[in-house]
C-alpha cells in the first residue's frame, strides 16, 4: 500500500470511527480475545518453512 493510499485509508477510518462517537468502547473480555489463542492459526502444527 502506498503512503497515499494509506493516508486516504487513516482519513476514512478516522472518520467513519467519528460517527460512532469519542468514547472508548467496552474492554473486550480476555476469553474473547481470539488473537491470543494460536491454535486456530496451526500452532500445533509444523512451521512452514520459506
Amino acid at each position: 500500500m502506498s503512503i497515499y493510499a494509506a493516508k486516504h485509508l487513516r482519513t476514512a477510518l478516522e472518520t467513519t470511527a467519528a460517527l460512532a462517537g469519542d468514547r472508548q468502547g467496552p474492554p473486550i473480555p480476555v476469553p474473547h480475545r481470539y488473537d491470543q489463542n494460536p491454535k486456530p492459526f496451526g500452532a500445533d502444527q509444523a512451521p512452514l518453512v520459506h
